[in-house]
């Protein structure tokens, strides 16, 4: 805290919210090694805390090391359900056929 004072920056990396919010007057979190939404500890948990991911990856078929073999025509199914369901969710795929969904969960 001294150092804050002093307009010294620190990068501290914790799993843990109370520790950050203990020793920082900003936090942000970090996602696939860029830095994404800085902010004080309170508004950050405000905005991020009810969102939530669901992660699908189809199980290779038998024979089969490819995850992602025949998966396109059921993936499109199950995007088309998932954006059904929640409007407000974003839905990607990624190279190696896993299906990530995110949206946050109603107040």
């Amino acid at each position: 805290q001294d150092l804050t004072s002093r307009g010294t920056a620190v990068l501290l990396a914790s799993h843990s919210t109370e520790e950050c919010e203990a020793l920082c007057t900003r936090i942000s979190i970090m996602t696939k090694g860029a830095f994404c939404h800085i902010d004080t500890a309170a508004r950050l948990m405000a905005r991020c805390c009810l969102q939530r991911v669901l992660t699908i990856k189809r199980m290779p078929e038998s024979g089969s090391d490819d995850a992602t073999a025949g998966n396109g025509d059921r993936l499109k199914v199950l995007n088309a359900f998932l954006v059904n369901l929640l409007p407000d969710a974003q839905v990607s795929v990624d190279a190696a056929g896993v299906l990530h969904c995110y949206f946050r969960l109603q107040d």
